[in-house]
């Protein structure tokens, strides 16, 4: 499996010589790993050219603008725009969805003044345990702080505590991990995928343990 980089960049983030600095450090860094990144024309689309152009693999996860609602929006919450409809809430949901079905190993995020999106992601990523980069350059930046490459990938497996369904995928780790710590970069992803991993032990969405009820109690 190849390790998976998502990089999400502010609308407002301008400095294109300063984003060419900070994504060629990553490619030298990571020159086989793919690029997740949602598609925006203004930040992202210029990062995966930029990728592109050093050999490197995107993968654009745009988001569904025009698409229909989903059940947890908002009613009534669509607006307008040049003449169409679409939900707000489009690109929340993408920068969620950009963490799956396969395991983001790094993030990394351009942010400015005003940048919610793309801090919104980077913390997102933070509270998944997933190593997580900010680069608050901003337009006019004339230095770029150094990347440390200090993880490398390893393999880690996860087992069902009922089923012993196995969940297997290679994860960005410090040498100095202790083994709780790797299991728990695995864990925290398979959580977005609906796991349940706690004290209780590990287990598939198909054997998740019960909740229960105040009638239980």
């Amino acid at each position: 499996m190849k390790i998976r980089l998502l990089f999400t960049v502010a609308r407002g983030y301008t400095d294109k010589t300063a984003m060419r600095s900070v994504v060629e450090q990553v490619h030298a860094a990571r020159p086989n790993a793919v690029l997740v990144h949602g598609d925006c024309p203004e930040g992202d689309q210029d990062v995966a050219a930029i990728w592109r152009e050093l050999g490197g693999i995107d993968e654009p996860r745009p988001a569904d603008w025009y698409g229909p609602c989903r059940p947890q929006c908002r009613p009534r919450h669509r607006r307008i725009k040049d003449g169409k409809e679409y939900c707000p809430a489009a690109g929340p949901y993408r920068n969620h969805e950009m963490f799956g079905p396969e395991p983001i190993q790094e993030t990394h995020a351009l942010v400015a003044t005003g940048s919610r999106g793309a801090r919104d992601t980077a913390e997102m990523s933070t509270r998944l345990g997933i190593p997580t980069f900010t680069w608050p350059l901003g337009a006019g930046a004339v230095t770029v702080p150094p990347y440390r490459a200090d993880r490398f990938s390893c393999e880690i497996a996860v087992f069902c505590d009922t089923c012993e369904h196995e969940e297997r995928g290679d994860y960005l780790v410090h040498e100095n991990d202790s083994e709780n710590r790797r299991f728990g970069y695995a864990r925290a992803y398979l959580r977005t995928q609906g796991w349940h991993c706690d004290k209780s032990g590990d287990f598939c969405p198909h054997h998740k343990p019960r909740q229960l009820s105040l009638e239980d109690a």
